[in-house]
Parts: structure tokens; sequence; C-alpha cells
């Protein structure tokens, strides 16, 4: 008598439902809000779905199989760099998790994104605007607009003596920036957990980690730019949204007259 190998793949004459989990893999872990992508053996990638505000969603298939296969991307690249997470495949027992690591971005930034003021800054008279233009670039994923306008911000905090707002724009130019870098790696590159490194040696600046210059280097070389590993002028107009982008007056606005909003 002879064995049949089993069979590979799980048909079906009903839908099969396939739910995914996008996390992170802090303490405690947040769902994350993603986009999933779908291929298979004969079809490309292409964009299935988005998840809810926790990070989940189901998809519906009449064949659930390796050859089906899902990676995500999270919305929120400055918090949760677009690496290039593996595909996994589909299967109808239990959700298929994604953990995705924290770019390194401090609470303050999200704070910043999510359209509020962190405690104790001040906002010169004329800035609010300026906020509200960088928060929509980020959720436009302009980056050349968000890191020229945010790395301006950070520049003239700084000069004002405000390390800790310059810290969190520094951050939001730095993170922005190598996490698109980041997400033009080829698909076997190691996307680094940590994109972003605050120093305390430098007065509250943020560096970039290894990593992450490495793959502002290589973004660098595609546009044909000395390949440093530095975020200057030329690399952000490289940036989506950075070439043409004209930087705001805002060393117009006088820095002296500050109002504290309130917490």
């Amino acid at each position: 008598m002879t064995t049949s190998a089993m069979p590979t793949e799980v048909l079906s004459a009903e839908a099969v439902a396939v739910s995914i989990s996008v996390t992170s893999n802090g303490t405690p872990p947040v769902g994350i809000p993603s986009h999933i992508y779908r291929k298979t053996s004969t079809t490309a990638e292409e964009l299935a779905t988005d998840t809810d505000g926790e990070g989940k969603a189901t998809l519906s298939e009449t064949t659930c199989s390796a050859d089906v296969q899902y990676r995500v991307e999270a919305l929120a690249l400055i918090r949760y760099p677009r690496g290039r997470i593996k595909w996994e495949s589909c299967r109808a027992t239990g959700p298929i998790v994604f953990l995705l690591s924290s770019s390194g971005v401090s609470s303050r930034t999200s704070i910043f994104l999510d359209g509020k003021i962190p405690n104790g800054w001040v906002v010169p008279q004329g800035y609010e605007p300026l906020f509200l233009d960088l928060r929509k670039s980020v959720d436009d994923e302009q980056w050349g607009t968000v890191a020229k306008l945010s790395s301006q911000l950070a520049a003239q905090y700084r000069s004002g003596g405000r390390k800790e707002e310059a810290s969190t724009f520094a951050e939001i130019a730095l993170a922005g920036t190598a996490g698109y870098a980041a997400s033009r790696l080829p698909d076997e590159s190691h996307i680094p957990d940590v994109l972003v490194q605050p120093d305390a040696g430098l007065n509250g600046q943020v560096l970039l980690s290894p990593e992450a210059k490495k793959a502002v280097a290589n973004l660098q070389t595609s546009c044909g730019l000395a390949t440093d590993g530095v975020v200057g002028w030329k690399t952000m107009g490289c940036l989506p949204g950075g070439d043409g982008y004209t930087l705001p007056n805002i060393a117009t606005v006088p820095f002296e007259r500050l109002t504290r909003p309130n917490s």
C-alpha cells in the first residue's frame, strides 16, 4: 500500500477568513495601523487592504496556501520604519502577526505628531500654522518637505536655547529621511530596529544610527550625490516632495514673543 503526501493547499468552495494583526515589539505592544500587501507566484504584489486603528484586518481567500503571501507597511513611517518586512504565508488557524520595531523617536515626537503640544514647550507666534503644515506633510509622506521644514524649525529652536523642541524636530527630520531611505533598500537588506539615537553629549541633538547612515548613503548614491550618510539640503531635495519645495521664512517671526500653550 502506498501513502500519498498530504496536500500543500487548503481548497475550499467557501471563503476562508484570514486574520492579520500588526503590532509593535515593545512593552506593552500596541496595534499599528498599516497597509497589507498580497502576492502569489502568478500575481504581482498589490495592496490588499488597510488595517483598522488597532492594526487588525481580515482578508477573504478562496485558496489559503503557502503560495498566498502577505507583508505589511506601517502608516506611521516616522515611528515604525517601512522596512522590508518578510512575507508571511496564508493560514486560517490563528492570526498572522507582524511585529514592527520602533524607529527610536521620543515620546515627545509621538505627542507632537498626534496633534498635541508637549508639556513645557513654548510656541512663538505664527508657528502653529507651520506645525499644521509639518503634520500634513508627514501624513502625505512628503518626506522632503518634512525634512526641510522640521530641520529649519529645529535650527530656530536651537538658536533660542530650546533644546527639547529642537531635538524633537531633529528627530522628525532624521527619522522621516532614514525611514524612507530604508524603504528603498533591496529586499534582502537588514533594516535596523533603531534609526535615530539621542546623544546627550551633543546638547540634546539627535544622530542617525550607523545602519541608518548606510541606508541614507545608499539613497544618496541613487540620486547621484556624495555618499556621506549626512542628511543635508541636497539629500532632502532627493526625497519625495523635496525638489522645488520653498521653505517658509520663519526667521522673520519674532522668537522672543513666546506664548506658552495650555497643557
